[in-house]
């Protein structure tokens, strides 16, 4: 009996397993429909193909999908693997409960794919009411899941870069509770790593405004953003934004915008205040720096016009070295092939800015500056760097620099007025060689040159310069050259380390490495010299003639005035008599 009676029992436990794994068998069915119909209600798009490769219940209870496809043709959004995990207890009792989505090798045509898939206005695809229109139901038909992992996708772009190796986490434990998104991908051949956690992610894409944290790290850039934000028409944000570059060109470069139109103005940082609406960005209190320079100050962008954003505000930098942003703009040829190179403006057509500097110090190549106020603009194609004042070799100076890439060939302007500096500074930033002046001096400087590249530059340029000193000297030629003249002209080098003078004045003139001097004039007290002549910067070459008028206190016989001429090979030129005479050397000062 009791063999009969175990028998029995056997017997109907295989039929209660038979008739349970039967039921599972429809019930895997039934999940998988349930699945496919959770997957268009979050996508918001027709599943156009999928097939069963695999069901399991214990002892995970989990449902897979394979070669998923949505929207027209299966074009907007396919997937390798859909993993679903289920709750055990619900799948036991007949129900399907999805607790957590992996998507392996998802595959996303394009935003504007998947937004027109779903039939969205894609009129403006950067903006954050179709971001809105795109995310919102998925977040909204999260029901039981709490957590979509997404591994090896990818997506493709407008720009025809993809964004590749996704891999993100998407976790949100509950409606009111906040939402995260980690994780990585490549973009442009860099590995990026992203962190986002959002408050309240329904009301962020309602529009409403909810606390956001915002990190990603990428070897050409790094950013945060801690604040708040709102998806609403327009966009808004507000609070903190840090972001690090090595190389401002290479990080616009690598973000997808022209990049290479811009020049490399090498190290870049931002740690601001931030507030924008819609395509309108305002900075405060910002701490910026620019290659080895640091400052703050305020500015704002208006990226509202299509492809030239406007940017002004000002900067306060404690030291600035000008001559990185020069080697930026305009670098110097390193042999002689860089002289023919193009010289490259062509990120002065792609924006229009209008910023004012200041600084405590700065420099350009050797020259050193202070107190320095000045404005930098680019409008219509123009550029212009205006320097309203600064401290320069213990005068005061204003310069004006302007480049007009509108008109061919491209020239550039350029004018400074120096007021009571140390010339003998001035001469040794411009090494001259053994040229030397020395004295307080006025300079006046005007140019104007071809901006196509550096040969046309040496070649054609056309500088005028006027030069007013007081109480110095003239140096760095050999005064040997004076000793056979006679006594009245060798009382110019009295003091055996040049001429001494009490007024020096002079009018240059260049074309290229030629100089031409329509006016020199030497006051000293064994008279007054006027001459004109030429110079030959490449080869030291120098001829002038002219006059020398001795003063009243010198002799009898040296009353009137002295014919001369000075030609040769600088520091050494042959000083003579003009058996001409006196000559016309009248200076127009």
């Amino acid at each position: 009996m009791s063999l009969v009676a175990g028998l029995c029992a056997l017997a109907g436990i295989v039929t209660v397993s038979i008739a349970w794994f039967s039921s599972l068998t429809l019930q895997s069915g039934t999940a998988q429909e349930e699945l496919r119909q959770r997957l268009q209600d979050l996508t918001g798009l027709p599943l156009r193909s999928s097939f069963a490769s695999d069901y399991e219940l214990l002892p995970r209870s989990r449902l897979t999908l394979s070669q998923v496809s949505f929207g027209r043709e299966g074009s907007a959004l396919k997937v390798d693997r859909v993993v679903a995990d289920l709750d055990l207890w619900a799948a036991l009792t007949g129900r399907t409960s999805v607790t957590r989505l992996t998507l392996i090798r998802p595959e996303i045509g394009s935003p504007r794919r998947f937004a027109a898939a779903r039939a969205l206005k894609v009129d403006a695809p950067a903006s954050p009411r179709l971001l809105s229109d795109v995310i919102s139901p998925f977040f909204e038909r999260f029901g039981d899941l709490t957590r979509i992992e997404i591994r090896d996708g990818a997506m493709r772009t407008g720009s025809g870069r993809p964004i590749s190796d996704i891999d993100l986490v998407i976790a949100w434990p509950a409606p009111d509770e906040p939402g995260r998104i980690w994780g990585s991908y490549v973009w442009n051949g860099q590995p990026t790593e992203i962190n986002l956690r959002i408050a309240a992610p329904l009301a962020l894409l309602r529009g409403e405004a909810s606390a956001v944290r915002f990190d990603s790290t990428a070897s050409p850039l790094r950013v945060s953003f801690d604040g708040t934000a709102a998806f609403a028409e327009p966009f808004r944000i507000d609070g903190r934004l840090s972001l690090q570059t090595p190389s401002f060109n290479r990080a616009v470069n690598w973000l997808g915008s022209r990049g290479g139109a811009l020049p490399n103005m090498g190290p870049m940082g931002i740690d601001s205040e931030v507030s924008a609406i819609g395509a309108r960005v305002t900075l405060r209190d910002a701490a910026v720096t620019l290659a080895r320079s640091s400052g703050r100050g305020a500015l704002e962008f208006d990226l509202s016009r299509d492809g030239r954003p406007t940017i002004g505000g000002t900067l306060a930098f404690g030291t600035l070295d000008v001559d990185d942003l020069r080697r930026a703009v305009l670098p110097l040829p390193s042999n002689p092939l860089d002289l023919q190179r193009p010289l490259s403006f062509a990120f002065v057509d792609d924006l229009d800015l209008d910023v004012r500097l200041s600084a405590g110090t700065a420099r350009i190549g050797r020259l050193p500056l202070s107190d320095l106020a000045a404005t930098v603009k680019f409008k219509d194609g123009v550029a212009t760097v205006d320097v309203g004042d600064c401290s320069l070799l213990g005068g005061r100076a204003q310069a004006r620099l302007q480049i007009d890439t509108m008109k061919q060939p491209r020239t550039v302007k350029g004018s400074a007025a120096l007021n009571g500096i140390d010339m003998s500074g001035l001469i040794d930033v411009a090494q001259t060689g053994s040229f030397s002046i020395a004295g307080q001096s006025d300079v006046g400087i005007d140019l104007m040159a071809p901006a196509s590249d550096w040969l046309s530059f040496i070649r054609e340029n056309r500088l005028d310069v006027t030069v007013s000193t007081g109480n110095g000297s003239l140096g760095g030629f050999d005064t040997d050259s004076l000793t056979n003249l006679p006594a009245p002209l060798r009382g110019l080098a009295a003091s055996g380390d040049g001429i001494a003078f009490t007024r020096f004045e002079s009018h240059l003139t260049t074309s290229g490495t030629s100089v031409r001097i329509p006016n020199l004039r030497l006051e000293g007290l064994a008279g007054r010299l006027e001459a004109t002549g030429t110079v030959e910067a490449d080869s030291g070459r120098i001829d002038l003639s002219g006059n020398f008028l001795p003063a009243e206190t010198a002799k009898p016989q040296a009353d009137a005035a002295i014919g001369f001429a000075m030609s040769g090979d600088w520091p050494g030129p042959t000083v003579r008599l003009d058996a001409a005479g006196p000559r016309d050397a009248s200076s127009s000062f």
